[in-house]
């Protein structure tokens, strides 16, 4: 399916679910949101919906994608977690934007609520796969988190602390913006967006 992009964050509410650790190992935090507002995001999301309880929910609608940057800096060498639960629906993925030179040119660590996980990249409104999709261990009915260590042209993915793949980034100029995303297939599929953590590496 090819997905029409959208660079605002859809449809926001209140929700609230309790989420594992994060798994960052770094001792210097270079950012956090643990969307208690939008401040963080740096975008006004009330158009869309809210934020609440320490979770932002966002609804994919069918046949879009869904991205939202935070643009207080740019990491080319940094730990990166994110926590997410599905909500609603059986399809598509969400998770964790990185190695952003904007909304056209990105790399995707998605889960789904299937148990599969995979790295996808954006670049001239093509879509490729540097880790195809695989089988991880998760629970649809628990928060999932993405951790992603990145260093340079290298980069590490992890699924609950378990490793997905080791695989090759192409740098962006000056370091990457992070964000998060999601997308739907035949139906739309809601979300929730508890924790977002960057550090440095361990």
């Amino acid at each position: 399916m090819t997905y029409r992009i959208l660079s605002v964050a859809a449809l926001a509410a209140a929700v609230c679910f309790a989420s594992p650790a994060l798994a960052c190992k770094g001792t210097n935090v270079l950012l956090e949101d643990t969307f208690e507002d939008d401040s963080t995001l740096g975008t006004d999301v009330s158009e869309f919906g809210a934020i609440a309880d320490g979770t932002f929910k966002l609804t994919a609608k069918k046949g879009y994608f869904y991205h939202l940057f935070y643009r207080q800096d740019t990491y080319d060498k940094a730990d990166i977690c994110l926590t997410v639960a599905l909500l609603n629906g059986v399809e598509a993925g969400a998770g964790l934007l990185f190695n952003a030179a904007g909304g056209d040119d990105f790399y995707y660590f998605w889960v789904n609520p299937g148990g599969v996980a995979g790295i996808q990249r954006l670049q001239n409104k093509k879509w490729t796969q540097p880790v195809p999709s695989r089988k991880v261990q998760t629970d649809a009915k628990k928060p999932v988190t993405l951790r992603l260590t990145l260093e340079g042209d290298h980069a590490t993915a992890y699924v609950n602390d378990q490793k997905l793949a080791n695989f090759k980034v192409k740098p962006a100029e000056g370091g990457g913006l992070i964000g998060i995303g999601a997308n739907a297939g035949d139906n739309d599929v809601t979300w929730g967006f508890s924790k977002l953590k960057v550090t440095d590496l361990p």
